[in-house]
């Protein structure tokens, strides 16, 4: 499964990350720099002092993630058979 990891800076000039899971993956960049500027242009998300938190799109990468799992203790489901 990849996530869309989006990175804006806030009106205080910190970094600040946006991960939106289950995303279409063939997004292009106009159509995700245009979302970010829409969420920019909303001035929606604040932190808890009121500084605004998304002022400009930084950057926008798909990112993978892949479980290897080392044991699983965990019971096997039970199936009902009808």
């Amino acid at each position: 499964m990849k996530n869309l990891s989006l990175k804006f800076t806030t009106a205080a000039g910190k970094n600040v990350h946006l991960t939106i899971r289950n995303v279409n993956q063939n997004l292009s960049q106009e159509v995700v720099r245009a979302a970010m500027q829409d969420m920019i242009d909303a001035q929606l998300i604040t932190d808890k002092k009121g500084i605004q938190q998304y002022t400009k799109a930084l950057s926008a990468q798909y990112v993978e993630t892949t479980n290897t799992p080392i044991f699983d203790a965990e019971p096997a489901p039970i199936v009902a058979n009808n």
